[in-house]
């Protein structure tokens, strides 16, 4: 009797876990065959990936952007948010716009050039005059200014395409005080060399 509790000691265990696997591969397969899913992915083989609209990712595309620009590490996430809003909203890139941002005004709402140009995205009221209203808009909220911009940025793409655009956006891109790189600058902080 002694010999035979040592055996069934040293087998129960054994066989219980053998049996608890051949459980669960049964299992799988019944899992699989009947609602034609894999166990290992819990999705049905054909599925399709998910993929996220520009309203979930820009955010994150945006605050990529600005982390690569030393200025605007800490820029608070409304404006990222509203970044990533404006650029949807006016059908552009969000990258592009949060590098313009960052190469216009180096993410200070306050910014104001010697030209004229006001805010993040350093809009020149004297030259949009005739398509906005600025006596309702504050080019200093910066959620107004990112709407005004985007809205001028996505114009300019429609017109000139998108090298084009992004060369007028600074101005004419000819004459003094203009700078030439701007565009590889921009392309450079969108990470498109």
């Amino acid at each position: 009797m002694n010999s035979r509790l040592k055996t069934l000691d040293f087998w129960f265990p054994r066989l219980c876990l053998f049996g608890t696997l051949v459980v669960f591969i049964y299992m799988g397969h019944l899992l699989e065959r009947s609602y034609g899913q894999r166990p290992e992915t819990g999705r049905p083989p054909n599925a399709p990936r998910i993929t996220y609209s520009i309203l979930r990712t820009g955010p994150l595309r945006v605050a990529k952007v600005l982390g690569r620009s030393p200025a605007c590490w800490n820029v608070e996430p409304d404006i990222i948010f509203a970044i990533a809003r404006g650029a949807f909203y006016s059908g552009l890139d969000p990258e592009t716009v949060a590098a313009i941002v960052a190469v216009e005004s180096s993410c200070n709402p306050l910014a104001i050039s010697s030209k004229g140009a006001v805010g993040l995205m350093q809009v020149v009221p004297r030259v949009w005059k005739n398509e906005f209203d600025f006596t309702q808009i504050n080019l200093f909220n910066p959620y107004q200014n990112i709407r005004v911009g985007t809205a001028i940025m996505g114009r300019l793409t429609q017109r000139h395409g998108y090298m084009e655009a992004i060369r007028r956006y600074q101005g004419t891109g000819t004459g003094p005080g203009v700078n030439m790189n701007y565009t590889k600058d921009v392309k450079k902080l969108e990470g498109k060399h």
